[in-house]
């Protein structure tokens, strides 16, 4: 009891002591500026998707109404069946209409970029092919990173925790003051944890008034963001504990104050910054795929090789199909479909093959960031932003599943040359994403949090034996 008394008075005096340092409301009001100036660049980012989302859909939607009307005008002049007529399958799924397929900014999207600037959030769905839609965002943007809450919190909080943590007990004992304090019924580790809390609190709190104030600028009320929220919050208070063990290690060693600056910068560029540049280069060395030079020139071949037998390979798709048709043999549909199910037939290797190893590398890079705690926290916060690789991968899968469907709706009617009616049109499926649920993050936050809650409490360890074992004190 006279123990827990003499910690908190430690504890209440470090608190006094903190909220007098000018400097210390200084790097808060910075750092609370960071957050915000993150989240607005966030929120600058997600606006823009949501823009250029929406003039995409709407051009979708004008041109889908125009080819009903178009569709409409032909049925009422009973127009004859021209080789282009717009009613014709084939004219209306791979030239006159499309489905947009786009992926929406998820809650708290304006907490992190992540890769969302280098991913395609948006597909121009047609009978040949699932395409990307054209980025107007400026490439330099793609090039240079963007500046984003994420950033702050993965990789500037651990130098804010260094800063405020690498003198705490060197800085007492070189102003000669910290004799005084252990004349006191207090250890030296006991002193150093109390002093090290403070700090923490300071920081945990700083940080969460600053996501609060970001949030309550950037995000609408919502029940999903105010839960992702309250999980990013979490993480960072875990984050800054791991952190917090790191510099009590550190500091328990009776180093002087410049040798464990020293030792904390390197920790922090070997654990925060080369293990994960190294294991991205590991995920991409143990997971090659075909370069997009390879692609092009495959795809290149397959349309020479077409065209060298053309007649040949549309007679053998007509056989491979065994139904009859009411088109002459050498009518264009009948070779769009042999030519497109040639060039899927030469190319599907190499797609497959290239999707796997997109998928493989994801599954090396989401292994080796459990080797360093930046890699690890930028990998969730992404998750709880929506940003990260497994949502856009389950949309992915969404659009070429989608394509598929909207293929086989206009081939199967090619053949017996089965017209498009205006009162079907707005009849056809629209692309639905379907989210993955936030529960599928859960285990993985949970076991990243009691990683980094037991590797701190076995640094504590370390550290109060180094503090038993070291000379916190000068030597007489």
């Amino acid at each position: 009891m006279m123990h827990a008394k003499l910690w908190l008075s430690v504890f209440r005096h470090e608190w006094q002591h903190l909220l007098r340092e000018k400097s210390l409301w200084l790097v808060g009001l910075v750092l609370s500026g960071l957050c915000v100036f993150g989240a607005y660049n966030g929120l600058r980012w997600t606006t823009f998707q949501q823009t250029a989302s929406a003039a995409f859909q709407k051009s979708a939607d004008e041109r889908l109404t125009a080819y009903r009307e178009a569709v409409a005008a032909l049925e009422q002049k009973q127009a004859p069946d021209r080789e282009f007529d717009a009613r014709r399958p084939l004219i209306a799924g791979m030239f006159r209409v499309f489905q947009p397929a786009v992926l929406p900014p998820a809650p708290l999207a304006t907490f992190a970029i992540g890769d969302r600037d280098l991913r395609p959030y948006a597909f121009r769905i047609t009978m040949r092919e699932a395409a990307v839609q054209p980025d107007p965002e400026n490439p330099l943007h793609a090039a240079t990173g963007w500046f984003d809450i994420a950033f702050v919190v993965t990789f500037l909080l651990p130098l804010m925790v260094f800063a405020f943590g690498y003198d705490v007990l060197s800085g007492e004992r070189e102003r000669g003051t910290l004799a005084l304090v252990l004349a006191q019924p207090i250890t030296p580790f006991a002193l150093l944890v109390t002093k090290l809390a403070a700090r923490g609190v300071w920081l945990v709190g700083t940080m969460w008034g600053a996501g609060l104030l970001a949030f309550l600028l950037t995000e609408g009320p919502s029940g999903a963001a105010l839960l992702r929220l309250v999980l990013w919050m979490g993480l960072v208070a875990v984050y800054v504990w791991l952190w917090l063990a790191v510099v009590a290690v550190v500091a328990a060693g009776g180093w002087a104050s410049a040798t464990n600056a020293v030792v904390l910068s390197v920790v922090w560029l070997v654990w925060g910054l080369l293990i994960p540049a190294a294991g991205a280069g590991v995920a991409n060395g143990l997971a090659p795929g075909p370069s997009p030079i390879e692609l092009v020139n495959a795809r290149r071949s397959a349309d020479r090789a077409f065209e060298a037998n053309e007649k040949e390979l549309t007679a053998r798709y007509l056989a491979a199909q065994g139904a009859p048709t009411a088109l002459p043999p050498e009518d264009f549909s009948l070779q769009a479909l042999a030519r497109l199910a040639a060039i899927e037939s030469d190319m599907r290797p190499l797609w497959e093959s290239e999707e796997q190893a997109r998928r493989r590398r994801h599954q090396w890079r989401s292994r080796l960031a459990w080797l360093s705690p930046t890699a690890l926290m930028q990998s969730l916060l992404d998750g709880l932003s929506g940003v990260d690789a497994d949502r856009w991968l389950a949309f992915y899968d969404q659009v070429l599943a989608f394509q598929k469907t909207w293929r086989e709706r206009f081939a199967r009617r090619v053949l017996p040359n089965d017209l498009i009616r205006a009162e079907e049109v707005p009849t056809w499926p629209r692309f639905t994403l379907r989210e993955p649920p936030l529960s599928a993050l859960y285990p993985h936050l949970a076991l990243a949090g009691g990683l980094w809650l037991g590797l701190g409490g076995v640094l504590l360890w370390v550290a109060g034996t180094r503090a038993g074992s070291a000379g916190i004190l000068p030597a007489r």
